[in-house]
């Protein structure tokens, strides 16, 4: 049940106001000519239904060829054409005043809004989406757009039409004018009541359920990989449709939206060299390969992929918020939520590219052994440059510049003289024990 209540003191509407008029006073040559322009072109169109009486009244005065009432009528006639040229010249000059005063406006809102946000926290920006901040700022430059036009095109010239003509009719029928006088006040007062009591708030609920709506797209987007990587396509666009259907019902608006169906990838789990995450829990995230799993499984999946312990050191454990793609991580603990996500989808087909090549060499060796058991009984396809990764696989692939030039298992491989396999073999088998000696 919505609540109606005006107050002209809340914060929004004197932060808009404000915001307007200090932009307003940043082009007050230009403001001053714009509203000139309006009130003189207004004003002519006051005038003309006057001098069209008087052209009415010289016309149907006079008798054949009456000089006067000719003279009468050719005065009333050129002051109308007078009036309706002034009337063109000056809005239309009006019009392009306000092309160039928003343009100018807009430009600064951007530049501002983006010198104030990049001065924001990190913590800020982590726990912020990128999508639904480009939003605000976006649609605040528009709407600075659609309020410039509603006060300066639509509500002052129609102001001062309404005070002119109530004023002329007053004039030549003072009663008349003072019932219109009247009805004006109670109209805009009714106009004021309804747009600060329901159509405002109703239009805050709106923009920030489209503010939501944005985030969640930018989300699921920016992510589009781990989407594609799960089959989750039909699973982002009902949880967007469910954020969607919340923004429907605060906007009036309906969208429609189709899916497909992606069965092939849903069979294949892929932990990718630089790991994608939501703006979501970590928990969230590791369950994303798989839809109801519970605390449990979850956490299992976790410790296969030796990610729970610095997950159970964080404050709010597995329901951190792990940031926009996961920026509050550091990249192997990135790494290590992929691969717990790839241990829970527990699906037929396993792709790992360069899964290790973020973690440090403890964790490289827990992780080496649970990828062991978890590809028993699937197809496992490693991309590595990493040979320890690779060297319990059963066919290795060698590839250069998009050729295969090698092909076997690591003990055929590495008996090949002057192989690239070897080379690289005993290369980094050097690097470690350099390692080891310093």
């Amino acid at each position: 049940m919505m609540v109606f209540r005006i107050d002209l003191r809340a914060s929004a509407f004197r932060s808009v106001l404000g915001f307007t008029l200090g932009h307003w006073r940043r082009q007050p040559w230009r403001l001053s000519l714009i509203m000139g322009a309006f009130l003189l072109s207004t004003l002519a169109d006051v005038l003309t239904p006057l001098y069209s009486g008087r052209l009415v009244d010289a016309v149907a005065s006079s008798a054949g060829a009456d000089e006067v009432a000719w003279h009468a009528a050719m005065t009333a006639f050129s002051i109308l054409m007078a009036l309706a040229l002034a009337a063109v010249v000056l809005r239309n000059a009006a019009f392009m005043g306000i092309v160039e005063l928003t343009l100018k406006m807009m430009s600064d809102i951007a530049a501002d809004a983006f010198h104030r946000v990049q001065r924001f926290s990190t913590d800020w920006h982590a726990n912020s989406f990128a999508g639904s901040t480009v939003r605000k700022i976006t649609r605040g430059m528009w709407a600075l757009d659609l309020l410039n036009d509603t006060i300066l095109i639509a509500l002052l010239p129609s102001f001062v039409m309404l005070v002119g003509s109530t004023l002329l009719l007053g004039w030549f029928w003072p009663m008349m004018g003072l019932v219109v006088a009247i009805g004006s006040v109670l109209f805009i007062a009714v106009t004021g009541m309804l747009s600060l009591g329901y159509v405002a708030p109703a239009a805050r609920l709106a923009n920030s359920w489209d503010t939501r709506l944005g985030g969640a797209l930018a989300d699921a987007v920016s992510c589009n990989a781990v989407v594609k990587g799960f089959g989750a396509e039909a699973r982002e666009e009902a949880r967007l449709a469910r954020v969607v259907a919340k923004w429907r019902l605060r906007t009036g608006r309906t969208w429609v939206r189709g899916t497909f169906n992606g069965t092939l990838r849903s069979q294949i789990a892929i932990v990718q060299q630089e790991p994608i995450l939501f703006h979501r829990s970590l928990a969230e995230n590791i369950a994303y390969a798989r839809p109801g799993a519970t605390q449990a499984e979850i956490e299992h999946a976790a410790k296969l992929a030796s990610a729970h312990d610095f997950i159970a050191d964080l404050p709010k454990g597995y329901g951190t918020l792990v940031g926009e793609r996961g920026v509050k991580l550091s990249g192997g603990e990135r790494q290590r939520v992929a691969i717990a996500r790839a241990f829970l989808a527990d699906a037929r087909i396993l792709i790992l590219d360069e899964a290790t090549s973020s973690l440090d060499s403890a964790s490289e060796v827990l992780i080496q052994k649970a990828m062991e058991r978890l590809m028993v009984g699937r197809t496992t396809l490693v991309i590595a440059h990493r040979l320890s990764t690779v060297r319990a696989l059963d066919r290795l692939l060698v590839f250069d510049r998009g050729r295969i030039i090698e092909e076997g298992s690591h003990d055929e491989l590495i008996r090949l003289n002057g192989g690239i396999y070897r080379r690289l073999f005993e290369r980094q088998a050097l690097e470690l024990t350099k390692g080891l000696v310093a």
